[in-house]
């Protein structure tokens, strides 16, 4: 695939995640009573939702700028990962189980992925 492509694709995906991710993140506080602690589970959630897309649109900057093409096709897979669990929190009622197991499969892939990338330097 083409470099600048590649490109196109991370910027693209980046810009979709963080988009629909924020406002979901920002909604899941408008529940939250006045005075709870800033380490409560509601404020945990906001934060996951926040910072887990940022690690995958990061894998995919990374990889594509190394030219790591075997993460840079796995940064594209968890990139639709994510966006179907943020789509089923969105359009359907999906169990909290099921959301957690995709968040830490998405979170603890993109670590994994920017450590290796790291290391391949």
């Amino acid at each position: 695939m083409n470099k600048t492509l590649q490109w196109i694709l991370t910027i693209a995906i980046g810009l979709v995640i963080i988009s629909l991710a924020w406002p979901i993140a920002s909604f899941s506080l408008f529940g939250t009573a006045e005075g709870t602690s800033i380490f409560s589970i509601d404020y945990a959630i906001a934060f996951l939702l926040m910072i887990i897309p940022l690690f995958v649109v990061g894998l995919l900057a990374v990889s594509t700028y190394r030219g790591v093409t075997k993460w840079v096709y796995a940064g594209y897979g968890l990139a639709t990962i994510e966006m179907l669990v943020l789509a089923g929190l969105v359009f359907s009622s999906l169990p909290f189980t099921i959301f957690v197991i995709g968040i830490l499969f998405v979170s603890a892939t993109s670590v994994y992925g920017l450590v290796q990338l790291k290391k391949e330097r």
